[in-house]
Formats: C-alpha cells, structure tokens, sequence
C-alpha cells in the first residue's frame, strides 16, 4: 500500500455531489475570456486609441515595438533572426544580449504585426501576458490544489499581481510569464503526479525552457532556481516514491536536458559565441526588493498611501518597485502555510516562495531606501557570469506564483461543501473568509487611469513615402535613438515602415570598444550624434562653427548613408539646420519630416 505521504499528493476523487462542472476544458475557456475581459480594462485609457496611445511609460516601449516587429522580417526575409544589421548601423547587435529582444514572442506576433501594425500589436502583446499568464496558473493549481474557485482566484492574482501592472510600464519580457508554471507543472508530474508519460514530462520541460530562454532570460534563471527549490522540496517529502522510479525521474530529466540543449542550440551559440556580444557587467544599478515595498502598493496601485510620495522621497525606480503583496496577505499565506504544511504543494509554495522574496533582496537589505548593510545570498548570484546583470526584484515574480499557490488552497478549503458543520456555521465560515479575501486583494488593485505614452507617428514612415530612401539603406534619423524621454520615436518609426532602412543608433546594448567589460547605448558616440542626441534632450549645444560642422561632415560620412531624416522633436529648428549645414543641402519637407537623400557626402 502507498504510505500516507505518498497518497497525499494526489487528488483524491470526490463524491458525486461535490465534483466540478463535467467539462473543465470549457471551463478553462470561460476563465481566459474573463481574464481577458479583465486586462482590457486594465488597460482601458490606451485601448481608447491603441494606435496612437503605448500601454506604460516611458522609456522602455519604443525598443520592444521595434523587436515585437523584428523576427517576422528577418524570417520572411531571409536574415539571421538572432543578429540584427538593421538597428547600430552599419554593424549592428546581437538580438540575444539585449533584454527585450524576444525573438519567440517575435514570432508569434508577427500576423498581428501584419494586420494591426506595430503599435496596436505591442498594445495587444502587453494585454494578453496578463491573462495567458494567469490561465497558465489556474491550469497548474488545478492540478496542485483541486477545485475551481481556488485556483481561479489564484490564477487571477498571478496574472494580475502588482508585479504583473507594474512591470507592464514597459518591460514585456519581464511580465509575460506563463511559462514558468507551466515547467513547474511538468517537473511535479514528473516526479510525482505521473499523468503523463516520463519523456513526455521530459521533453515538455525541455522545450517550454527553450521557449523562456527566448522570451526572457532573467526569467528562465528564476524559473530554474524556483525549479530547483520546488524539486528538494518534493525529494524531502518523497524520496521513496521517487526513488522507487528512479529510471523514469532520471530518463524524463535527460530527455528535458537533452531537449532543452537541442532546441536551444542555434541561439544558444550566438549567445556565447555570436557577434556583437557583451562581456561584464552593464546593469549598474542591481534594482533590488525594498523591504518596504512588500507592504507599499507601487505607482501602478490604485490605493497609494499619501498618492506614493514615498517614491520621491526613497528614490524607488518607477518600473522595479513591483514587489507588493500587502500585509494581509502575508499573514494569510502565513496562516495557510502553517495550516496546511503537510500538504506537499503547500510547503513546496511556502518554502520557494522565501527563499525568492530572499534572493529578491538583492545584495544587501533595504528598507525605506537605505541600505541596512546586511549581507543577502544574492551577492553571489551577482558575480556568477551571465547572472551578474539580473535584476533580483524581478524574481518576486515566483513569490507571486507561491502566495497563488497559498491562496488557492485558503480558498479550496475555506469553501468546501461539509454537510456535517451545521448551516449558520457554514454561512459564517464563508462570509468571514468573502471578508479576509476582500481585505487581501483589495489593496492589491491597478490604476483605473494605467499610464499610457503617446510617441509622434509622421505619416512618412506609415505610407509608400517612404520608398523614397533605398531598400536596406543606411539612415540617420534625429531624434538620434538613445532611450531617453524624447528619442525613442525612431525606432517605433523603423517597425512602421516595415524595416525599409537600417539605423544608425538605437537604444540598444551595445559592447564597449576594445572588447573591454560593460556596453553602452548604441554604438560609437560621435559628434554629430551627440549634438543630435542633447537638442532632443534640451541640452544646450555649442554654437555651429566652420570646425565643427567639418568635424560632423567627417561623421557623417563615416556611416554611409542612403538617406538623413529629422522628426518630430525637440529642437528640431537646430537638427535640421545642423544637417543642412553638414550635408550642405536644404532637406525636402515630406509626409511630416525633412528628408535628405541621395548623396549625403
């Protein structure tokens, strides 16, 4: 007979009365829809004019727009899909070392890029991470938990946790999550469960690790740490049930292993050895978990204690402070975990989920801003290469998936039918835990007003004036692309014009000369591209003078240039007279931009 332990970690089948709807698959179906009804509220304010209104904040969008749009093209038109030419013109960057590239969710986009055009597209990308995401959690806790409402409930706050809102202001990458419970899914079958068969389980993991690896690597390492935890967990709990299938556990995690290598092999290579890569540290700024925001709604939140003046005053990064659960759900999932430890999903959810809020912390604790200077195990995951540009708050992601897996059961348990209790109690019961429900995922909730960005869109790049430059042709366009709050508009302008010409620049990573550690934003700095870049910036920029514009003519010249665009931007009276002076030749004004092409020379 299977000793207590064992049978505890399926789901026993209930009575008759008390089973769930006879279709579950449509069931599933109904959960999506209404998630995704969800996430188009959410988003409502850009959706009242998707093509003209970017869902989040600046500066992060105009990039993603831009490599949302970059696979199909590469794909159909028969170009390395992994080492862009097109953007850092004329060489170019490795799509795997910048951390929006997402050549899979590329992919995937790319009939919608067909028909709705890169903004919309990117509107619609963002919308439904949210909801792929929490079906993709409501479909594991359904395994892990049982029931309905649990794991709907709990799918809804992983897929519509602050993280979730908060990292929608512009980090695509970050919050399109699916995945990861979905390898957890397939380890604890594995494992345990054994619905599937041992290669199945195995090679699930190995392409679902492939498909992360190119959506999103910091995510793909939080997945394996979490992985990790989850399967010491399970071991504890079960190591005789494990190991008395040894030869399945072990062939499924060689065919995982082995599928995972062989899928990913191709970009794997151009990661390691491809062209363009970087070396070293280039996230100066480890963006960490302050203690205090675990029980601070970030800027997203619609309830912000004093409308969030603590951001100002401890320096919290708009787009990073997305570690918030709320007290009381803390204490719930305290409560649920010391309840119900015996139940292996339980500890397992407990147990990962500090250990990722810890690692979260980053290398030393904050709190309220300052640095307590206590040493946290993070610090040496940030000298492990290829880890050292993590961002450890992004890993309150799985602490999310673990307070869902909490909830689910506080919900599943909570509400369950036991005709022995007697009614009043029942009522009771059910009415108390409607109000600590509502008191945990209250405080939790969006902004009704989401912050939307609008970027200027010149009919030029959206219409068959554009032809005008050659196929494939070399351009400066000012604003010069570097990621700040009035120059990302180029690169939005690019994806529209269904990649007709490749650009100098971009806010993109790039490596440092002499192979030396760290990277920089878009390629050698000149003169030229630094007047550009500070007019946009309202820097205040010399006065033109015979050397200087000889100076900038050697610039210029240096890039082989089909074309020279100047948009929509501030100081845009001095781009374009520095042009004219450089390339010595007024611009032709069309479709909302001064143009200048031909010889530029």
């Amino acid at each position: 007979m299977p000793n207590r332990r064992s049978a505890e970690v399926g789901r026993a089948r209930p009575p008759a009365d008390q089973r769930g709807p006879r279709h579950p698959r449509l069931v599933g179906l109904a959960v999506f829809a209404g998630y995704a009804a969800l996430a188009f509220v959410v988003f409502r304010t850009a959706w009242q004019a998707p093509s003209t209104h970017l869902i989040g904040s600046c500066c992060d969008q105009p990039p993603t727009v831009d490599f949302l749009a970059w696979t199909g093209f590469a794909v159909t038109h028969g170009h390395n899909p992994f080492v862009v030419h097109y953007l850092n013109s004329p060489d170019g960057i490795n799509l795997l070392w910048q951390p929006d590239g997402m050549p899979l969710l590329s992919l995937a986009a790319t009939p919608f890029e067909w028909v709705l055009g890169p903004v919309v597209t990117y509107n619609l990308a963002v919308t439904l991470a949210l909801p792929l995401s929490g079906i993709a959690a409501y479909a594991a806790l359904r395994r892990w938990i049982g029931g309905y409402a649990g794991p709907i409930l709990g799918g809804l706050f992983y897929g519509f946790s602050p993280f979730m809102t908060t990292q929608a202001l512009g980090h695509l990458n970050v919050m399109f999550v699916p995945i990861p419970p979905l390898v957890l899914l397939a380890t604890s079958d594995l494992l345990i469960y054994r619905r599937w068969r041992w290669w199945v389980s195995g090679t699930a993991i190995g392409v679902l690790l492939t498909a992360q690896f190119l959506i999103g690597q910091e995510i793909l390492v939080g997945t394996l740490l979490v992985t990790a935890v989850v399967v010491v967990v399970i071991l504890a709990c079960h190591w005789e049930q494990v190991v008395g299938r040894w030869p399945s556990v072990v062939g499924g995690g060689l065919v995982a292993g082995g599928t995972a290598l062989a899928t990913a092999a191709w970009p794997l290579v151009v990661l390691l050895f491809g062209p363009y890569r970087l070396v070293g540290q280039f996230e100066p700024t480890p963006f960490s978990t302050d203690l205090a925001n675990l029980v601070l709604p970030g800027y997203t939140g619609q309830f912000r204690p004093g409308g969030a003046a603590y951001f100002t005053q401890w320096d919290w990064s708009l787009g990073e402070s997305s570690s918030y659960v709320g007290v009381v759900l803390i204490v719930l999932s305290i409560v649920v975990a010391a309840r119900w430890w015996r139940r292996t999903p339980v500890k397992a959810a407990a147990i990962a989920g500090v250990v990722m809020t810890v690692l979260s912390l980053g290398p030393s604790v904050h709190l309220a801003g300052l640095d307590l200077h206590v040493w946290m195990p993070s610090a040496l995951l940030l000298k492990v290469p290829f880890l050292r540009n993590m961002l450890p708050s992004r890993l309150m992601v799985f602490t999310d998936l673990a307070v869902a897996v909490l909830l689910a059961q506080f919900v599943r348990r909570a509400f369950a039918r036991r005709p022995d209790v007697p009614a009043r109690t029942r009522w009771l019961r059910w009415t108390g835990s409607v109000v600590v429900l509502l008191a945990a995922l209250v405080p939790l909730a969006p902004s009704v007003d989401y912050l939307t960005t609008v970027y200027a869109q010149p009919a030029f790049f959206r219409t068959a004036a554009v032809d005008a430059i050659p196929d494939g042709g070399h351009v400066l366009v000012a604003p010069f692309p570097e990621g700040g709050p009035h120059d990302g508009g180029p690169m939005i302008w690019q994806a529209q014009s269904g990649f007709r010409f490749a650009m100098v620049g971009g806010y993109v990573f790039t490596p440092m000369p002499d192979g030396r550690p760290g990277a920089r934003y878009g390629g050698d700095p000149t003169v030229l591209t630094t007047r550009l870049a500070d007019l946009a910036n309202g820097v205040p920029v010399a006065p033109l003078t015979p050397a200087l514009v000889d100076t900038m003519r050697t610039d210029l010249s240096g890039y082989g240039l089909s074309a020279a665009v100047v948009g929509p931007m501030p100081g845009r009276a001095q781009a374009v007279a520095t042009l004219t002076a450089v390339i010595g030749r007024p611009p032709v004004t069309v479709g909302g931009v001064q143009l200048w092409n031909g010889d530029l020379t």
